[in-house]
């Protein structure tokens, strides 16, 4: 028998002796069967790693490949695993972009955590890993010269070698555009994206009124939002009061005397509205937006009066806005906006006033977008968002 053969034999024989059931003889047979040894894969995967490292030290590429088939059909789909293939392929020399397999990106994003350890502490808590690391990041970097810069191979074998804190980035800018890692990296990052966000934000603005509405005066407003974000869509309740009395005095109609118009300044006004935006343009740190809402604005003419309610009254209407925002991100999670809306109500509508008119808002908003899992899945991929 030829010695090559035989020396393939020998290393499928010493992997295989890590999960060998011992011998069936008679009537021992189901006892054997009962107390044969479980896979263990953290065992399979040190002896595997040592086995691998030795083969490639030697030269010996064809044992080394012989010793991942075994080791994959064992314990198959471990980033160490992976993570030898490929430096196999990128030994041979040989291309790789079209033998990544599916979620290569989870592999890539765990080798980079296990690299960016501090390797004392690696070393002292976990001397095989760190020998393992080692070895991974000195084989790469030596046969990284045998890739022209520009090449998905290069990038790996930089990845896995000198620098694991370039590629994702590279990623990101585009740089490998037409490979098969970009278009996965492409398509992971817009499902990430896709993930809806929390939005909170407060706001001071004022409320200006047009037409015969403009007797009341304009009003400062404060209030907030709640709602969330998915992609560039963003649905908020919003929820806005105003103060001040009014610029002149005014004339209205209490509740429980319809027929009658008294004189007054007072002024306290609400609103409470569904609002909805679309990213026009998003870019780097910037947002500009169409907004638009729906719901109800009011305010009271008269001021309540514990004693008999009827003494109040309130106008109010339905209001229908529309405007433009913008939203400047202090960090990718917390941003500085502006919203300015045109309203079309009519407060005349239950009698308390007879005058009407259109009165546009203008707000400042400080705010956050907040989703862990989201940004634990960005930060994991090493995308920068809203930068």
């Amino acid at each position: 028998m030829p010695a090559r053969i035989v020396h393939k034999a020998a290393v499928i024989a010493a992997l295989s002796a890590l999960v060998a059931t011992g011998p069936v003889h008679g009537q021992h047979a189901m006892d054997s069967l009962l107390v044969r040894p479980v896979v263990r894969c953290d065992e399979v995967g040190v002896n595997a790693r040592a086995l691998f490292a030795g083969y490639v030290g030697r030269g010996d590429l064809d044992s080394a490949a012989l010793v991942l088939d075994r080791w994959s059909g064992l314990c198959p789909g471990s980033e160490p695993w992976q993570r030898s293939r490929i430096l196999l392929l990128l030994a041979r020399p040989a291309l790789v972009d079209t033998a990544l397999p599916e979620n290569f990106l989870t592999y890539l994003a765990t080798y980079r955590y296990l690299a960016n350890l501090p390797k004392e502490a690696v070393a002292a808590e976990a001397p095989e890993l760190a020998q393992n690391l080692a070895f991974s990041s000195a084989w790469s970097t030596q046969v990284m010269p045998g890739f022209s810069p520009g090449m998905v191979e290069h990038a790996l074998a930089e990845f896995y070698g000198p620098d694991p804190n370039k590629l994702l980035p590279a990623l990101q800018a585009g740089r490998y555009a037409g490979s098969r890692l970009q278009r996965d990296y492409d398509q992971e990052v817009r499902s990430i994206l896709a993930l809806y966000e929390v939005n909170f934000a407060v706001f001071a603005g004022a409320w200006v009124p047009l037409g015969n509405l403009a007797v009341l005066g304009p009003h400062p407003e404060l209030g907030f939002q709640l709602g969330f974000k998915k992609a560039r869509m963003n649905y908020d309740l919003t929820l806005g009061f105003r103060t001040g009395s009014a610029n002149r005095t005014y004339l209205a109609r209490r509740i429980h005397a319809a027929d009658t118009l008294e004189p007054t300044s007072h002024f306290f006004g609400g609103h409470v509205s569904l609002d909805f935006g679309y990213d026009l343009l998003q870019h780097a740190q910037h947002e500009v937006q169409a907004v638009g809402g729906l719901g109800y604005d009011g305010f009271d003419a008269f001021p309540s009066v514990r004693e008999d309610p009827g003494q109040s009254a309130s106008a109010g209407s339905l209001d229908l806005s529309m405007g433009a925002g913008y939203r400047f991100y202090l960090k990718p999670y917390t941003y500085l906006g502006f919203q300015l809306k045109y309203h079309w109500t009519d407060h005349s509508a239950n009698h308390v006033v007879d005058f009407r008119g259109h009165p546009f808002t203008f707000r400042i908003l400080f705010g956050g977008l907040g989703n862990l899992a989201k940004r634990a899945k960005l930060e994991w991929v090493q995308y920068r968002i809203r930068q």
